[in-house]
């Protein structure tokens, strides 16, 4: 499937609210010890995500990520 089929299938069968949460998991996942080619994956799944989003959902998912990590820091 290429890319563009990717983000019309992820807008269409997946509401904001999922897409929003997804990409905030993949996020938080890069983080972690991937190999090459799960990191390269992950990086592909979150340009569809990220391409699904509306102007709106992508505020609200920056908000979101930066409140977590905010809340992150103050725990450590």
């Amino acid at each position: 499937m290429t890319l563009q089929e990717r983000i019309a299938y992820t807008t269409n069968n997946f509401s904001q609210r999922e897409i929003i949460d997804k990409y905030k998991e993949s996020y938080f996942k890069g983080s972690e010890d991937l190999s090459e080619d799960e990191r390269e994956k992950l990086y592909n799944d979150m340009d569809v995500l990220w391409y699904s989003l509306s102007s709106d959902s992508i505020k609200i998912v920056e908000d979101e990520i930066k409140r977590e990590l905010i809340n992150d820091r103050r725990a450590n």
